[in-house]
């Protein structure tokens, strides 16, 4: 099939970021199909590029995680405006591959259905406009009902809805109904990463051996690090040999900075945003992974795409929200939940870790268990080649 994907931030390896989009045309065309991308970049005029046998298209839509909510919504809008009347180039194509956020590439999705008779699957990674209403970010009450308008038309109009969690594929099936709808996760790139070996030895954590934690990707509102501050402050005061690192970027970034140095937190260091292969090279000297969200029921839905790297590098998880990844991180026994409201708690399991660093070990070979089993890139990828068929069997 000839299948368009349009995503507004497609990133590749080398530009780090969420990667989830290189991900799945790599996939598309591995599995013989011909891949088109339309995204945003910042520069100005249009631009075509050949990226791997990917024919990727930038259209000059300015976009950066710092900006304020008008200027968020100026770009949301101005790429599904140019867009729309982009895809016109793409008239011929089989399918259009459309993911969301933001919520608005739904009007894209419409118009190619509408105007050209082109289906369109529509992934969904965060519950629009679920989420930004309940952190109080959308509060006028016709902009609301606008988007939740968007949304179940977008969804009914599907051929296909890919959900990135079981959560939120529960919560678009009450819409549309389960037939319409699959669960593609993020993906663990097990091939990319080097799995742990046990090492056979026993760690002794000092101040010259410190157990290393990382904080990677995001620094926006969602992901409230002052959690991850609060944990930090709180080793420090209780002297434990722990070091704590966060390589992000966004909105907070230079706040969270600012209150680094005003707290004192000398266990805790900053390294500069950097592309998949400056990940892997952070995750082999690091012993956890930290995932953080705002306490917010809607964000408990996710699927971060840092949880899937930490996975696959084998690393511990360590979460400070509820839902189906503390689930999953618990009763596969490859981390654990803390309270992020209570960083105490975060300190004495930690504590009680240090003290019995071989549990760390088992947790790190069980969290690449998890991503080789269930979560590997082939296998997700394999799992959306069967969707794609069903879809390609249908249309002929």
């Amino acid at each position: 099939m000839r299948i368009l994907l349009i995503h507004q931030y497609f990133k590749t390896p080398q530009e780090g970021g969420s990667i989830r989009s290189y991900y799945l045309a790599k996939g598309m065309l591995d599995h013989g199909h011909e891949v088109a991308v339309v995204t945003a970049a910042n520069r100005r005029g249009k631009r075509v590029a050949n990226i791997e046998g990917i024919e990727v298209h930038y259209l000059p839509v300015h976009y950066e995680n710092r900006f304020g909510f008008g200027r968020r919504v100026f770009a949301f809008l101005y790429f599904a405006l140019y867009t729309s009347h982009y895809v016109r180039k793409f008239k011929d194509f089989d399918l259009a591959y459309v993911m969301s956020t933001p919520l608005t590439t739904g009007l894209v999705a419409q118009r190619l259905r509408k105007r050209y008779g082109i289906e369109y699957f529509f992934e969904v990674g965060d519950l629009w406009p679920q989420a930004p209403i309940q952190m109080g970010v959308i509060k006028k009450r016709w902009l609301q009902n606008f988007l939740f308008k968007l949304e179940r038309t977008t969804y009914e109009y599907a051929a296909k809805v890919i959900a990135l969690s079981p959560p939120i594929q529960r919560e678009i099936s009450a819409v549309i109904g389960p037939e319409k709808t699959c669960v593609v996760t993020n993906m663990a790139d097990v091939e990319f990463f080097r799995a742990p070996t046990r090492k056979g030895e026993k760690r002794n954590f000092s101040a010259y051996s410190p157990y290393r934690m990382i904080y990677l990707g995001a620094a926006g509102k969602a992901n409230h690090l002052d959690y991850y501050l609060q944990a930090a402050k709180c080793s420090l005061d209780k002297t434990l040999p722990a070091v704590f690192y966060i390589m992000a970027e966004g909105a907070e970034l230079a706040r969270i900075k600012f209150q680094a140095i005003e707290q004192g937190l000398t266990n805790l260091e900053f390294i500069p945003f950097q592309g998949k292969e400056g990940v892997r090279n952070e995750l082999e000297r690091m012993d956890a992974v930290y995932i953080s969200y705002r306490n917010v029921p809607v964000l408990q839905t996710g699927s971060p795409n840092k949880l899937f790297d930490g996975l696959a590098a084998g690393k511990q998880i360590v979460i400070n929200f509820g839902g189906w990844i503390r689930d999953l991180v618990e009763s596969n026994d490859c981390g654990f939940y803390a309270n992020a409201e209570h960083p105490d708690e975060f300190v004495a399991k930690i504590t009680h870790f240090l003290q019995h660093p071989t549990l760390i070990e088992q947790q790190q070979l069980n969290a690449r268990k998890l991503a080789e089993d269930l979560y590997s890139r082939k296998k997700q990828m394999a799992h959306l080649a069967e969707v794609l068929v069903a879809f390609k069997g249908r249309i002929k």
